[in-house]
């Protein structure tokens, strides 16, 4: 038991006394004199810590609501993106890699560099495009790659893993270029132009169709105004001499071939009333019943003053006279009249022979 202050009056030091020796009146130690502070201090700093671990834990659930929300968005807009088949892309031609956003990768089994986010070398990528069109664009990459376009816009076909074929159309530019100008950074984007395409083609198909119907129409009105001219030229001139004949035989022979050519001249303008109600989708057909060697043989009298002088007509029926059909007979008529006139015009010495032959159900008119 020692008085602390008589112990450093007479030079003895703590160290040298021997263990369990109590300091009467000794000063208080670093932990007595700061107790009460270490404490209220821990205590602050253990509020501290926690205020800002419940901050943090705040910080990181919006960070993960906003991580979520964006890859919600990413993911609506890789579908919206895929529903109307549009395919942005960026280029890096330092890589030459392609990346690429989309709901599903081009290449099967291709893993995702990041949410609906995939990567392809330039290469890879062309692997894809047709053989038709794979060097033009190989070419188009070369060209950017040496800086000697900034744009593309370019059509081309490529293979898909779920259609065979398929036209697309590439727009991009140069976002990005180093100190000395070169380029970088391409940015652009794919459409899949596949139902324009088709489209375009039927556009082609129906102006050519349209340009061959108005050909057909202009070859059609020339040949029949000529067709018109014949007839109307005979019921003309016959016409006229019937007025100053006195012969009653002549008078019969001149109303004979004027009823003739008034046949043929009617028969041509059924034509082109039929020609425009087909066009138009209102041609009537009406049923009945005849007898067929009747009809035809009548038709004989129509073409005989076109035949030439050395060209015979032979009817030849393929059944009894008394055998009736069904049948639409203004358009019968119609039909083996333009092939007795077809062949009137193609023909200049011999016979011209027409007829039908029954066979089973069927009749076949030659």
């Amino acid at each position: 038991l020692f008085n602390y202050p008589y112990m450093v009056d007479f030079g003895l030091s703590p160290k040298n006394c021997p263990p369990g020796t109590v300091y009467l009146n000794a000063p208080p130690t670093f932990l007595e004199k700061y107790q009460s502070a270490l404490v209220v201090g821990s205590i602050v700093l253990l509020l501290v810590i926690l205020f800002f671990q419940l901050r943090r834990n705040k910080i990181l659930e919006r960070l993960q609501l906003v991580e979520q929300n964006q890859r919600f968005t990413h993911s609506k807009m890789a579908m919206a993106l895929e529903v109307v088949d549009l395919l942005p892309w960026q280029w890096d031609i330092r890589t030459d890699e392609i990346t690429y956003s989309s709901y599903k990768p081009i290449e099967q089994g291709k893993k995702e560099v990041s949410e609906m986010t995939y990567a392809t070398h330039v290469n890879n990528y062309l692997t894809f495009v047709s053989e038709e069109d794979r060097e033009r664009i190989r070419q188009v990459f070369k060209d950017v790659r040496a800086n000697k376009v900034d744009k593309i816009k370019e059509e081309y076909r490529v293979h898909r893993p779920d259609k065979p074929e398929d036209w697309m159309e590439a727009r991009a530019f140069v976002e990005q270029y180093d100190e000395k100008g070169n380029p970088l950074i391409v940015v652009g984007s794919s459409l899949f132009i596949t139902e324009r395409k088709v489209a375009e083609r039927e556009l082609i198909a129906a102006k050519e169709r349209a340009e061959e119907s108005n050909r057909l129409k202009s070859a059609f009105l020339a040949n029949i105004s000529h067709e018109i001219r014949t007839p109307l030229n005979a019921i003309i001139g016959f016409s006229s001499i019937l007025t100053m004949t006195e012969d009653e035989e002549e008078k019969k022979e001149y109303v004979s071939i004027i009823e003739k050519n008034n046949g043929i001249l009617l028969q041509l303008i059924n034509d082109v009333l039929d020609l425009s109600k087909i066009e138009a989708g209102v041609l009537d057909l009406y049923y009945s019943e005849f007898a067929l060697n009747g009809v035809l043989m009548t038709l004989k009298g129509v073409v005989e003053s076109r035949l030439q002088s050395s060209v015979e007509l032979i009817f030849e029926p393929g059944m009894p006279d008394y055998y009736v059909v069904c049948s639409e007979k203004n358009r019968l008529q119609q039909l083996v009249l333009n092939f007795l006139t077809n062949a009137c015009k193609f023909t200049s010495t011999g016979s011209i022979r027409y007829g039908y032959e029954v066979r089973e159900k069927e009749i076949y008119y030659y």
